[in-house]
């Protein structure tokens, strides 16, 4: 069965300015994605979809009417959510266009059209029921989510995050709700917008336990980030056994990146796609959307988004390489983040018996 991106010209147009880090820029390097033999040995096995604007009704089923009034509003006239966050005139329409594309993905995997959907997409996880900010208007995940668990017998859905800032508005949709379970690997709050994430953050009432932080110290690399993939993310998945998983993430955990401290290379993020790739097909019949952020190093997205996309295809380990070989592992943040990953299965022991310490 072939594997379906969903795309977009129009996406270039969600660019809040020449002079702000989040341009359209990213997407001029997908003819250079596409053209690498990892890929283009493999056209046969790939489709690609057009997808429309998501209608009103599929955003007023995620975000509040206040604020979707006031973010309409700015459509218009140009204006700011918050300071790191202008909104440029037509930006709303752009936004919906990315929610139409997450609703098209959705739709192919529910329909069995296709089991993998790439869309090189925006994955807006800062926008919450009544708040955007962080670069996000509306949350297109949540969107499509929705509109999966409305129209077709979709209810159990695995969002993995692994974006070096937490996805709080992910989070903040989903965190009384017990049948999305939000696991988020980040840089720890602490030190990172959006100042959210903390392992004690688990979720409230029938959602406790489906919210799970896993809040990385800057520094950590390839094998940090395996340990809590492997430890946390995979047992929980086995037994909470989605439909379907949804990664979504920037680059920004790359070593290269400036707008955080992580030092994931290429071979580390498309090791993270393998696994959850791998782990789809043993949780949800390999139904399993991926949503590409782009990163803020424009030297970093072609070989990323090569390596990840030919990961979730299941081909062999790419040669794509960027401008930074992988970081050594550092022993002294290894074990911060054994200490993490010991804390968050404390915290959530009481939820998922599958992370009781072995007698």
């Amino acid at each position: 069965m072939k594997t379906a991106i969903v795309f977009h010209d129009d996406f270039r147009k969600y660019a809040l300015g020449s002079d702000h880090p989040f341009t359209g820029e990213r997407y001029k390097h997908l003819p250079e994605v596409f053209g690498h033999k990892d890929l283009s040995a493999r056209k046969s096995e790939i489709t690609f979809m057009r997808p429309k604007p998501a209608d009103e009704a599929c955003i007023e089923a995620v975000h509040g009417e206040q604020y979707l009034g006031f973010i309409r509003g700015i459509n218009e006239t140009g204006g700011m959510i918050t300071l790191d966050t202008p909104i440029p005139p037509g930006l709303y329409d752009i936004a919906r266009l990315f929610a139409g594309a997450n609703i098209l993905a959705g739709r192919l995997i529910a329909e069995n059209m296709v089991r993998r959907v790439v869309v090189p997409g925006l994955g807006a996880h800062h926008a919450g029921y009544d708040f955007g900010g962080g670069f996000c208007m509306i949350n297109d995940i949540a969107v499509m989510i929705e509109y999966l668990r409305k129209y077709y017998p979709v209810q159990k859905i695995m969002a993995i995050d692994y974006d070096a800032h937490c996805g709080d508005g992910t989070q903040d949709i989903y965190y009384d709700c017990p049948d999305v379970l939000c696991v988020d690997l980040h840089q720890d709050p602490m030190t990172l917008f959006p100042g959210k994430g903390f392992a004690y953050q688990i979720g409230v009432d029938a959602g406790q336990g489906h919210t799970i932080n896993l809040p990385m110290p800057p520094g950590a690399s390839d094998e940090d980030f395996m340990r809590a993939f492997q430890e946390v993310i995979l047992p929980v998945a086995m037994d909470f056994a989605p439909d379907l998983i949804v990664a979504n993430g920037g680059l920004d955990a790359h070593v290269d990146d400036p707008l955080s401290q992580l030092r994931l290379s290429i071979n580390g993020f498309q090791q993270m796609m393998r696994s959850i790739a791998d782990l789809s097909q043993k949780v949800c019949d390999s139904r399993l959307i991926l949503i590409l952020g782009g990163g803020y190093n424009p030297k970093v997205v072609p070989a990323a988004w090569t390596a990840m996309i030919s990961a979730m295809l299941g081909g062999p380990k790419s040669n794509v390489t960027a401008s930074t070989a992988p970081p050594a592992f550092d022993p002294a943040i290894g074990r911060q983040v054994g200490e993490m990953v010991q804390e968050v299965k404390r915290i959530q022991r009481p939820y998922w018996p599958c992370l009781c310490a072995p007698a």
